[in-house]
Order: C-alpha cells, then sequence, then structure tokens
C-alpha cells in the first residue's frame, strides 16, 4: 500500500492527491537521525531519540552514549531541520542504532497509550 512520505497517510501515491499538513510534528519517541543537520551544534553526529517536547523547543539523546549529555533544539529553524533530518534517515548505507534496539527496558511508552 502506498503511503504519503510527508503526513503518511494511507493510500496517497502523489503529494497532490490529498491537502497534505506537511511534516508532522517533532513527538515524544521520535528519532532523529545523524547530525540533523546543524541543529543540536556542529560536534553533534549521533541519532538522538526525542524525550521532551515543548512549544518551540526539543531535548533528545542518546541514552546507550555514556559520555553524552542530552541535545537540546529550540526555534524553528533548528525544529525544521530535526523534523527533515527525522524524515529523511540518512545513514550512508548503514543501519540506524535506534530501528532494531530489541525489547524495551522500560516501562515507558511511545507516544499515548
Amino acid at each position: 500500500m502506498s503511503v504519503c512520505a510527508t503526513c503518511r497517510q494511507p493510500g496517497i501515491t502523489v503529494y497532490a492527491e490529498h491537502r497534505c499538513p506537511g511534516r508532522r510534528p517533532l513527538a515524544v519517541g521520535d528519532i532523529i537521525h545523524g547530525s540533523a543537520h546543524g541543529a543540536f551544534g556542529r560536534d553533534h553526529h549521533d541519532c538522538v531519540r526525542i524525550e521532551a517536547v515543548g512549544p518551540d523547543w526539543i531535548v533528545a539523546r542518546n541514552p546507550d552514549e555514556k559520555w553524552r549529555d542530552p541535545a537540546f533544539a529550540s526555534g524553528r529553524r533548528s525544529l525544521l531541520l530535526c523534523q527533515q533530518a527525522r524524515d529523511e534517515h540518512d545513514h550512508d548505507g548503514e543501519p540506524c542504532p535506534f530501528e532494531d534496539d530489541g525489547p524495551p527496558l522500560t516501562t515507558w511508552q511511545l507516544g499515548p497509550a
């Protein structure tokens, strides 16, 4: 089945077939891939999972990185870059470290229960 690459609406093959709302909002549990186009600063290169969201900010981290602090992004430009990085999955042929995490280690859930 075809799915809109932007809003994930099923049954859509071309962007113009529906009134696509554009990129979906960033949410807790979303994975931001790679460098996030600089949204977290020039020294950030790892995939991270969003742990908190606010009206114009996000906090994300990779819990498997021992020496990494949480990554913060705020403002429209940075959040648009994060949406782009979330939707692109660019890993130069390598798998994303979050794609096959196995069973959850806590009772924390992605999205509404």
